[in-house]
């Protein structure tokens, strides 16, 4: 472009001004064409989650990044007391011009009460599978805890999957995560004791 407005300048001496101020024009042009394109994006990507949230599932968690959306949300089920039974969390990708998400991990865990039903004691994790060392598996696990801090329960119980003992990477991997949030591992039981 220099060399252009330099070719310019020679050839037009008594028009450099209205150049230079035309390279101004169509700078600040493109600076808001940018700023217009990047706010179609974000409406885009907001349109795309008011038609998500008509789901059965309800938005706990959004995080917007470049050109899509980590979306949390979570499912109750109700037994036949009307009592909770269980808390599914799932995590997807709201990519933008995609019109339906992408499921990258789901957490489902049963309500353990008390011999009467009263209380509840506990969260038991069925299954927890999805995309790994992606960050998406913390955010889940942060956002049941969140979830469940009302809940009173007095810990966190799962099993481990035999599937990532096959593989001493995923099983350090797997291993890994439960020690970060303070889970136990004995066997191919976990337990966390949130109540002290």
């Amino acid at each position: 472009m220099s060399f252009i407005k330099n070719k310019l300048k020679r050839i037009y001496c008594s028009n450099c001004l209205d150049i230079m101020l035309s390279e101004k024009a169509i700078t600040e042009l493109n600076d808001e064409n940018k700023k217009i394109n990047q706010r179609n994006q974000h409406l885009l990507l907001t349109n795309q989650i008011q038609k998500f949230n008509s789901r059965s599932e309800n938005i706990m968690y959004i995080e917007d990044t470049k050109n899509s959306y980590f979306i949390i949300t979570v499912e109750n089920e109700y037994n036949l007391r009307g009592l909770l039974s269980s808390i599914n969390l799932y995590g997807y990708i709201l990519e933008q011009y995609k019109e339906y998400p992408s499921q990258v991990m789901r957490l489902n865990t049963d309500i353990i009460y008390d011999s009467s039903y009263n209380c509840i004691q506990g969260i038991h994790i069925i299954d927890f599978v999805g995309e790994s060392n992606k960050g998406y598996g913390s955010k889940i696990m942060n956002s049941l805890f969140d979830y469940i801090r009302p809940l009173n329960a007095n810990y966190i119980t799962g099993e481990l999957s035999a599937v990532d003992e096959v593989d001493l990477n995923n099983k350090s991997l797997r291993d890994h995560f439960y020690q970060k949030f303070g889970f136990e591992i004995t066997g191919k039981k976990i337990r966390l004791e949130l109540k002290s």
